[in-house]
Parts: C-alpha cells; sequence; structure tokens
C-alpha cells in the first residue's frame, strides 16, 4: 500500500504566536493609558500617606468626606441631572434623525453627516465662547442683561446638546445604515404600516446604538468644564469642576474618589439600561 504525503495544517499554536506578537502596540497601549491610570485612581482613592516616612495606609477618608457634605452630593445629583437631560434631548434629536438620513441617498447622507459632525473638529472651548456670545446678544437684546440666560439650566442643557450632540447621532447612524432594508418590507408584507414599523422592528434593534450614544453624550457632559465655565457664569458647579478643585489644591485622593463615585454610578446605569435591550447582537450574528 502507497502512503501518499499529506498536507500538514499549520500549527495553532504558531498562529496564536502571530496573533499575539501582532497585537502587543495595543496591549501596551492598554496598559499605559488604561491599567496603570485607573489603577493609579484606586491608589489615591482608598489610601493616604502619612506625614514624616513614606507610607501608604488603606482608608475610606476620601469617600467619606464627600458624603459628610451636602454641597458635593448635590453638585453631584445636578450633574447627573443635567448630564441626563442633555443627554435625553440629544437622543429625541438625534434618532429621528438618523432614521431619515439612512432611508436618503448615499450622497445626502454623507453631506448631511459632514455638515453635523464637522463641530468635532473644532475646539470645544470655541464652541461653548460661541454659545455664550448667542445667549449674551439675545439676552441684551430682549431683556437688556446679557446674562440673563448664563448659568441657568436651559443655557448649560444648550450647550451640552450642541457639543455633544454628534456622538449620539454617529452610532445611531451608522446602526440604522447597518439593518437589513428587507426588513422594511417583510413588515409592509405583514401589514405592518410605517409607524408600527419603527416601533416593533427599528426600535428594539437599535437599543445597543441607543445605548452607546447616550453613554457617550452623559459621560464627558457629566464631566464638562467648558461649559460650566462658560455657560455656567461662574455659579453652577458641577463634578468636573469638584474633581478640577480637588487636584489644584493637592487632594487627588478626594479627587480619585469623587471620580469612582461617578465611575460606579455609570455602570450602574449601563448594567440596568443592558438589560432592557434584548436585541443586542442581533445584527453582528446576522453578518
Amino acid at each position: 500500500m502507497i502512503n501518499f504525503p499529506t498536507k500538514q495544517k499549520p500549527k495553532q499554536k504558531s498562529k496564536l504566536n502571530f496573533e499575539f506578537f501582532l497585537g502587543i502596540p495595543f496591549y501596551v497601549m492598554i496598559i499605559i493609558l488604561v491599567l496603570i491610570p485607573i489603577g493609579m485612581m484606586l491608589l489615591y482613592a482608598f489610601t493616604k500617606t502619612s506625614t514624616g516616612l513614606i507610607s501608604i495606609q488603606f482608608t475610606l477618608d476620601n469617600f467619606g468626606e464627600f458624603f459628610i457634605q451636602p454641597t458635593f452630593v448635590s453638585s453631584m445629583i445636578e450633574s447627573i441631572y443635567l448630564s441626563f437631560i442633555s443627554s435625553l434631548v440629544s437622543l429625541l434629536i438625534s434618532y429621528p434623525l438618523a432614521y431619515i438620513l439612512s432611508r436618503r441617498k448615499k450622497i445626502t447622507q454623507k453631506v448631511i453627516m459632514a455638515l453635523i459632525t464637522s463641530t468635532m473638529f473644532i475646539n470645544s472651548l470655541l464652541l461653548a465662547y460661541a454659545v455664550r456670545s448667542i445667549f449674551e446678544i439675545v439676552g441684551n437684546s430682549f431683556f437688556g442683561d446679557k446674562t440673563y440666560f448664563l448659568g441657568t439650566d436651559f443655557a448649560i442643557i444648550t450647550g451640552m446638546v450642541y457639543l455633544y450632540l454628534p456622538f449620539m447621532l454617529l452610532p445611531i447612524y451608522t446602526h440604522m445604515t447597518k439593518i437589513d432594508k428587507n426588513l422594511f418590507e417583510s413588515a409592509s408584507d405583514l401589514g405592518a404600516n410605517k409607524t408600527q414599523t419603527l416601533i416593533r422592528v427599528i426600535i428594539p434593534m437599535s437599543l445597543s446604538s441607543v445605548l452607546t450614544g447616550f453613554m457617550m453624550v452623559f459621560l464627558p457632559a457629566s464631566t464638562t468644564l467648558v461649559i460650566t465655565k462658560y455657560l455656567g457664569n461662574g455659579q453652577r458647579k458641577m463634578i468636573g469642576d469638584l474633581i478640577d478643585l480637588a487636584i489644584k489644591n493637592g487632594k487627588f485622593g478626594y479627587g480619585a474618589a469623587i471620580a469612582l463615585v461617578l465611575a460606579a454610578i455609570l455602570i450602574l446605569m449601563v448594567s440596568i439600561i443592558k438589560k432592557v435591550d434584548k436585541y443586542e447582537g442581533v445584527l453582528a450574528n446576522e453578518e
């Protein structure tokens, strides 16, 4: 019996080694930009250094200092409230806009998206100052006081929506364009009108992009410094201002504790919202 030579399959081990070495730059960036900063923040938040000899002691005083002061707790609540409203307004604007754009011609989609996302390439300081100038002109023209709107919830929410709207629109629009157009025809064949198709098909399948966009707006909005400086008129203090003030005063542990409290709230919100999303991964599985 003659044994013919067979092709040897490439070893799985060498493939894994190649993929590992290919991803080394990514692993290094993750360690430097993510793991090390998070580790330092945890170290500062849960420890304190004693005077004299250098020593590190475990403590919860940084968190206690935050929760026992009503002013700081109220600033946290106000930050979450304003950020949530800003995210909600951005969603109410972005979702129908993304749906309408996804149904238009490709050239129309590209032009409109380029116009909307063009603000992402402009410095946030310039954008905030531009919004402030508009409020000053309107306030001076109609109320005789250019600071009439500054420091109000309306001014802060308007500024946040203007700055962070593209971060809400992009993930929703991208997800909308990937939804199979045959679903619209199938829903129509089954007797569903456009409203029913939107409520029963499109919205459930796009919840994951809504979650992504919501968090992409909520996180920077809750920690912003620019909006409160230019539109808050120095009268409003949010979480970003508290962290900035703590760091400037050399209270790194206290600033890290505030950041961890905010991160815990965000993680809790993500966990709650993800339970609502029953269609996460549907498009990925279809692809």
